[in-house]
């Protein structure tokens, strides 16, 4: 794929740092802000739909979601924040994760060309309480065996991103999982 779309997916080489301080939250940590030096705004919608627990907001285009206990921001003139990093080789890692899952939504732009509307709308008025609506016509409702206390407090947490959704045995995971999730890069 490197080679058919080369000329234009973000390169390593693209990545500029431009701010670093303290975390917030933690002083033994950092935050960063980057930049990819290229618009994004084409492929904000496809990352939004693509990461578990992220928010796309319209004014200004920004894309923010949660990975490893990291925030990382994306905005539509291809800037990049990330908070807390314990170190620089965190840095590299996150670094990469961000500049694959930006060329994976510039791939699929590139090679999907139908409109992602109605799934941006679906995924916005996504909550716990709709996931649990799948859950509790289930006959085993609220039965444990996922190690919550309930079904909601299970799809609470699957909603955040601190559970699994194989964590239920009875519920229809592909089902679950694409509406999270509604694009897999």
């Amino acid at each position: 794929m490197h080679l058919i779309f080369g000329d234009k997916l973000v390169d390593d080489d693209a990545w500029e740092a431009i701010h670093r301080s303290p975390c917030t939250t933690d002083p033994n940590r950092f935050k960063i802000i980057a930049t990819v030096g290229r618009s994004l705004r084409d492929v904000l919608p496809i990352i939004y739909l693509s990461q578990l627990n992220s928010e796309y907001m319209k004014s200004p285009d920004i894309v923010s979601y949660d990975f490893q206990r990291h925030n990382i921001l994306i905005g539509h003139d291809g800037s990049v924040a990330i908070t807390f990093i314990k170190d620089d080789d965190e840095m590299n890692i996150l670094r990469s994760k961000v500049i694959q899952t930006i060329n994976n939504a510039i791939i699929y732009n590139l090679t999907h060309h139908t409109s992602l509307d109605d799934l941006i709308e679906k995924k916005r008025v996504l909550s716990p309480m709709m996931l649990y609506k799948s859950f509790k016509a289930l006959p085993e409702a609220d039965c444990g065996e996922c190690g919550e206390k309930s079904c909601f407090g299970f799809t609470t947490k699957l909603y955040i991103g601190e559970r699994n959704v194989g964590g239920c045995p009875y519920v229809n995971t592909t089902k679950i999982q694409s509406e999270l999730i509604p694009l897999d890069l």
